[in-house]
């Protein structure tokens, strides 16, 4: 399994200052240009797949790892989630936003990891509040 030593050995390193508006690029974009968003704070859109989580010693919060797809390209993601906040947006099949630091490499004890992203944020995209849905449901449709 993945999670246990990419969380283990990247968790521990924390990411350079970020900008407060992180830029939205695409997943393509981080791969064909890894050197330009090194430890940049950026947001990307796509569908989680091969999701793993592991509840840590407290139980308040869980490591997760997965792989954002964007057509056919992937990046690995990973952090942690406090469960004080509510549930997590990572489900297989999901498509969501997530907003972090990229990492074109790191190394972390022995392991060397390429191209992924440590989440600072997970969210359903597009989200599923009410005042987002304009123009969608019965509003779409003419009914008042």
């Amino acid at each position: 399994m993945l999670l246990p030593w990419l969380i283990t050995c990247v968790l521990g390193i924390l990411p350079s200052p970020i900008s407060s508006y992180p830029e939205l690029v695409t997943v393509q974009s981080l791969l064909s240009n890894p050197e330009h968003f090194h430890k940049k704070h950026v947001t990307v859109r796509g569908v989680v797949r091969q999701p793993e989580m592991h509840l840590d010693e407290t139980g308040l919060f869980f490591d997760f790892v997965f792989v954002l797809q964007e057509g056919n390209q992937q990046l690995v993601v990973f952090g942690r989630h406090d469960r004080t906040q509510g549930s997590s947006p990572i489900v297989m099949g999901e498509r969501v936003q997530v907003s972090g630091v990229f990492w074109k490499d790191r190394v972390a004890k022995e392991y060397h990891f390429e191209n992924n992203l440590e989440a600072l944020a997970v969210t359903l995209y597009p989200p599923l509040t009410p005042d987002r849905a304009e123009g969608m449901a019965l509003g779409a449709q003419g009914h008042t």
